[in-house]
């Protein structure tokens, strides 16, 4: 469970206050301009200014995550290039959790826009979110946030999902999954990243096949046998897996 502080940001002088949340329970108050436009320039020109402030970068990435619930904003946040100094700060930082967590879930939400996950796939989001779960393996958090940012970065993108194959998510998720098998968040969303990963690529299906990604899903499954969630992505991935290209079955 991480709790995120406040970032205050300032438009014309006046102090405006843009998060308070706590990413493992998914708590979070929003506080937000109505000049969000100009809320979304001052967070991302603090997080350039302050590259090296791993709180800032934190901060900040919390800020983009609790101001990008509708899809205007989602927009807005693009535009601004809030995709890009994300990744930067993910990069930046690689040994902090923290700032990782926020990077991952900040992205996951800004990538349900499809001019943001194009931004995201030339940016090197996979790269970064790979570099993420694979530096913090035990933070269930950050594994969540990242099968999460996987799965919207790929959906019905084919060149992300090369990518993102190229970098090692295949086998990340699936690590992902068999480190986390108690964990509901992790096993929905990182069946959905194996889902869209594999379900019109081969080279990432074969990936998943060397990877034991099957029996990542069927554990899933026998884990989870209340959880709807979980129930639907396994199911989903478990399709998508065993398609062979064209839409036949193995």
């Amino acid at each position: 469970m991480h709790a995120c502080n406040a970032l205050t940001v300032f438009l014309d002088d006046e102090p405006v206050v843009v998060t308070s949340l706590k990413f493992g329970s998914l708590i979070s108050t929003r506080i937000v301009s109505s000049r969000s436009a100009t809320c979304f320039h001052a967070v991302v020109a603090a997080m350039r200014a302050h590259a090296s402030s791993a709180p800032v970068q934190e901060y900040g990435c919390g800020a983009l995550w609790n101001m990008t619930v509708n899809a205007d904003n989602k927009v807005k946040a693009g535009s601004a290039g809030a995709i890009e100094t994300v990744v930067a700060a993910m990069r930046a930082h690689p040994s902090n959790a923290d700032v990782q967590l926020a990077g991952c879930w900040a992205l996951w939400r800004m990538t349900f826009d499809a001019d943001n996950q194009a931004r995201a796939g030339s940016s090197g989001e996979t790269q970064a979110v790979v570099a993420a779960m694979f530096a913090h393996p035990s933070n269930a958090d950050v594994q969540h946030g990242g099968c999460g940012a996987l799965s919207n970065l790929i959906a019905s993108n084919a060149d992300n999902s090369m990518k993102a194959g190229s970098a090692g998510a295949v086998e990340c998720v699936a690590a992902a999954m068999r480190a986390h098998v108690g964990h509901a968040g992790v096993q929905e969303w990182g069946c959905k990243a194996l889902n869209n990963l594999t379900a019109n690529n081969v080279d990432n299906k074969v990936k998943a096949g060397s990877a034991s990604a099957v029996e990542c899903v069927v554990t899933s499954m026998r884990a989870h046998v209340g959880h709807t969630g979980v129930q639907a992505q396994a199911v989903a991935a478990l399709k998508a897996l065993a398609l062979l290209e064209g839409g036949r079955g193995s």
